[in-house]
């Protein structure tokens, strides 16, 4: 007799928040208790990023954008 696959349930989790700058560009991702990620910005211009690695830490990359702003490459300093 085949075994039959083990489907769990995913729990249930409130949405992760989204929260704008005035200039309705994004400043970061949250959850209820902790940041998931937050961008830093130079006037019109996404330059970091500050997320958690897999061990909970906080990490810091770099955003490199084009002429118009929008984010084209991100670098992992390390």
């Amino acid at each position: 007799m085949a075994a039959k696959p083990n489907f769990s349930v995913p729990r249930w989790a409130p949405p992760a928040l989204q929260r704008l700058r005035r200039s309705r560009s994004l400043a970061g991702d949250y959850d209820p208790g902790a940041r998931i990620q937050e961008v830093i910005w130079l006037d019109d211009l996404p330059v970091g990023l500050i997320a958690k690695d897999p061990a909970a830490n906080d990490r810091l990359y770099y955003i490199q954008p084009d002429h118009l702003g929008s984010p084209r490459v991100v670098i992992d300093p390390i």
